[in-house]
């Protein structure tokens, strides 16, 4: 758990002194990478929107909404670790 810790302590630093398009751009590809490098996640994800959009796991469409989500998620994380260096 500490690990972790010092971790999201390292990350929150070095994206608040990023200038914040280019840590977007980041954050949004390693939301993207985590989709496909987390089956299990990303295999719940698209159940999941399968269920709201009322499409089958496989379709094209659930695909896309979910390494969406993925990249928003990506983005919402990067946005709580720059929050201590917002003035």
């Amino acid at each position: 758990m500490i690990v972790i810790y010092w971790l999201w302590r390292l990350g929150s630093y070095v994206a608040g002194r990023t200038p914040l398009r280019f840590a977007r751009w980041v954050a949004g590809g390693a939301g993207v990478l985590a989709y496909y490098l987390l089956p299990k996640f990303r295999r719940n994800a698209r159940a999941n929107y399968a269920q709201v959009l009322g499409l089958s796991r496989d379709h094209p469409r659930v695909g896309r909404v979910a390494r969406c989500a993925f990249r928003n998620f990506g983005c919402y994380l990067l946005e709580v670790m720059r929050f201590p260096y917002v003035t």
